[in-house]
């Protein structure tokens, strides 16, 4: 083989040897990468005794795909990531766009199958079986056994449920360490091999502040967040593999690179940064004059993949029409005018920034009514633009030239662009673990800063990196040590949380649910107890449903509160507000058989004024139900509060034209409702004329007359007579209505 043929096969250039300035302790790889996993062990191991929280308990613990281990993995990659929770809520896609992250979800249906039990398949039968029951019209005493029954089972599940991820949660704690571990050794890699060869010593900085960075508790301290890591894990090795494709040409490497790149995709939607991103740091690092167009057609190819997928399993993703079914606390900017818009997503670009370089306080909410709409009059708005169009202008220059620092700038706006909200709305004002990213590349351009200060001072500045390193870190270390047990479930998160965000409705809204819960676990043992831990959630879902009128869970558990503390009309009330915002939910279904049973039992004793105060208390807890209006109605009538009844039946019948707009079936018979409504107008008409004049003879007599119409009403029927022939002692209009009371009771069946 000729020589020209050999060189051929090199790579198109030779490629720096690996080097270092010496400034820290080593230089080998397995040492730093084991300082790394020290790191990851050392900030992280207390997050071994956390259980869930966040949206942990949706993705995994309310997951039915989950639940069911490994027989759920092929409907985890074919739904969207909410499907299951959106189905046990009987809802549709709340979140504009979808989201289909399955590689993560998938990791924890792997751990259910090989280290848990799986109850998901029974679960999911249940809760389905039960909401079917639950809506439907009208429901027979078998389904209604068959209701309780279910009810039942679907707790115990529950329990179990519970149960068995509680005991699984220190194995997931420590997977994520293990995965978060993993990713700090290929970052290293990356950095080494194809941003810093020149001076792997920014490289190894860049990852070990990056490790200790307090902004990733959430990520590490919160399992679901998995998600981040496997994204930025895959995003490191397809970046790691196209690079030796590019120096190599070994096909072995291409073929990887789109695995690991299809891999990104199913763990998070970030993976698109790669397609400027990846050519970009060909430009910078590899400085040949080909065109690098393989990696770039794998990565079509796999997008295309990847799309047909996504497609399948969440559609397009379109934005929502009715605003009236839209919530701020996943559309934050819905109440702002266009201006406050724009001007409050520019106001939030430079908050990340300050977290980054002062992580705290931390939090695991920045949601809506923490940060107040801005507009174009306020200064910081205008100082976070020119923050940003300073760094744009900065990157572009840097990248002309060719600098490290050009990649490390476009590597925090790349992924930065997708949660910045300028772009694209995400549904959620700012987050931390959203900068997860990025701030790879803010450690970047600190380590490389803090390497070019050591080389600007020379021999006077040898010690200056290792002193920085521990400056930065030892503060790191104690907020984020100090920060993980904050994690360790939805109470000791939130209710920390919410003293740093007081203006949050979701930090005020899950504080008061926690609270409750305390309450809960106390009813039927300690009134006390429950009155004491009610009190305190009481002023937390006061402010939520304050700051967010709609807050239909606040709404939901502020009426569970009333309801514990005795005040039986606010909790209706506060019932009736969650219904408005969320229709047919299916925990407030739960919630009004409070006031449904006794109503019930008090109506099969004849109590009918008992069963109207409860059937009131009902309906105004669920006012969409016409059935419930119609049982308030008839009660109403039977206890002849006749302008009650009047109003109750108006109310069904239009609270059942209403239900079939909305495409439900009716809950009531209409012509009965028409003729109690006009038996209630007439008799209620005749009551305040006798209330007027009770001693009036014809009036007593006329309302004896209507009150005929229905067999219970025959004894006061009898007495209204007696007191006309009292006062009229002839009256042969009253002697033979009584005569006819008489002749109606006679052919009136026997009690048994």
């Amino acid at each position: 083989m000729s020589s020209t043929a050999n060189q051929k096969k090199k790579a198109a250039w030779e490629l720096p040897a690996l080097q270092s300035s010496a400034y820290l302790f080593t230089r080998n790889f397995w040492v730093q990468a084991a300082v790394l996993v020290a790191v990851a062990v050392g900030f992280y191991a207390n997050t071994l005794k956390n259980e869930y929280a966040l949206d942990d308990d949706i993705v995994i613990r309310q997951n039915t795909f989950v639940q069911k281990g490994f027989g759920g993995i092929g409907e985890i990659l074919t739904n969207d990531a909410y499907k299951s929770f959106y189905q046990s809520m009987g809802v549709e896609q709340q979140l504009a766009g979808g989201r289909y992250r399955p590689l993560s979800i998938v990791s924890f249906a792997i751990e259910q199958g090989l280290f848990g039990e799986c109850y998901g398949e029974r679960f999911e039968f249940v809760r389905d079986r039960v909401l079917e029951l639950q809506r439907k019209a009208n429901i027979t005493a078998d389904e209604q056994k068959e209701l309780n029954k279910l009810i039942e089972e679907r707790l115990d599940l529950d329990k179990k449920i519970t149960a068995e991820n509680l005991a699984l949660a220190p194995l997931r704690h420590g997977f994520q360490i293990a995965w978060y571990a993993l990713l700090l050794v290929v970052l290293l890699v990356f950095l080494r091999e194809c941003v810093f060869r020149t001076n792997t010593e920014i490289a190894f900085i860049s990852v070990l502040l990056f490790a200790m960075h307090p902004i990733h508790t959430e990520v590490v301290a919160n399992v679901k967040s998995r998600d981040e890591i496997f994204s930025m894990l895959f995003i490191a090795l397809t970046f790691i593999s196209f690079f030796r494709y590019v120096d190599t040409r070994v096909m072995k490497h291409l073929l990887l690179g789109a695995l690991w790149f299809f891999l990104a995709l199913l763990s998070k939607e970030y993976a698109l940064a790669l397609l400027g991103l990846l050519p970009l740091a060909l430009f910078i690092f590899r400085r040949q004059k080909a065109v690098y167009i393989q990696p770039m057609l794998a990565i079509g190819a796999v997008l295309v993949l990847y799309g047909a997928m996504r497609f399948s399993s969440v559609g397009m993703g379109q934005e929502k029409t009715d605003r009236s079914a839209m919530d701020p606390l996943n559309e934050p900017y819905m109440f702002a005018k266009s201006h406050e818009v724009k001007a409050s997503k520019l106001n939030r670009l430079d908050d990340y920034l300050v977290l980054l370089l002062v992580p705290a306080p931390l939090s695991a909410d920045y949601s809506y009514q923490h940060f107040p709409y801005s507009d174009f009059s306020d200064w910081q708005v205008w100082l976070s633009f020119l923050i940003y169009a300073g760094l744009v202008v900065l990157m572009i220059r840097l990248i002309m030239r060719k600098h490290e620092m050009g990649f490390a700038i476009a590597f925090y706006l790349g992924f930065f662009a997708l949660v910045c909200n300028i772009f694209m709305d995400i549904g959620a004002t700012m987050g931390e673990r959203l900068i997860f990213h990025s701030s790879l590349g803010f450690t970047m351009a600190l380590a490389w800063g803090i390497v070019w200060l050591a080389n600007y001072l020379k021999n006077a500045g040898r010690f200056v990196p290792a002193a920085m390193v521990v400056a930065i870190g030892l503060p790191y270390a104690w907020t984020a040590i100090d920060r993980n047990p904050y994690w360790k479930n939805d109470f000791t998160l939130f209710t920390h949380d919410v003293t740093h965000k007081p203006n949050s409705a979701l930090c005020n809204g899950n504080s008061g649910a926690q609270y409750m819960n305390k309450a809960l676990v106390h009813v039927d043992k300690n009134k006390d107890s429950v009155m004491y831990w009610s009190g305190k959630a009481l002023p937390y879902l006061q402010k939520a449903t304050e700051l967010h009128p709609r807050y239909v869970n606040s709404w939901l558990n502020l009426g569970l509160c009333y309801y514990h503390r005795g005040d039986m009309e606010n909790a209706a009330l506060c019932w009736g507000n969650a219904q408005s915002a969320f229709r047919n939910n299916p925990i407030l279904l739960g919630y009004v058989n409070f006031f449904k049973n006794p109503a019930g039992q008090a109506a099969v004793k004849k109590d009918y004024a008992t069963a109207s105060y409860w059937y009131r208390l009902a309906a105004t807890a669920n006012p969409g139900d016409a059935g419930l209006w119609a049982d308030y109605a008839g009660s109403s009538f039977m206890a002849m509060k006749f302008e009650e009844a009047e109003k109750a039946f108006q109310r069904a019948a239009n609270e059942d034209q209403t239900a079939q707009s909305y495409g439900e079936a009716s809950r009531i018979n209409a012509a009965m409702i028409g003729n109690g409504f006009s038996a209630a107008h007439a008799n209620d008409s005749l009551m305040k004329l006798w209330k007027a004049d009770s001693l009036n003879p014809d009036r007593n007599i006329s309302l004896a007359n209507s009150l005929m119409n229905t067999n219970e009403f025959y004894p006061r029927a009898r007495v209204l007579l007696n007191r006309a022939l009292a006062t009229r002692p002839g009256d042969a209009n009253a002697r033979m209505l009584l005569d006819s009371i008489t002749a109606r009771e006679r052919r009136m069946p026997k009690a048994k």
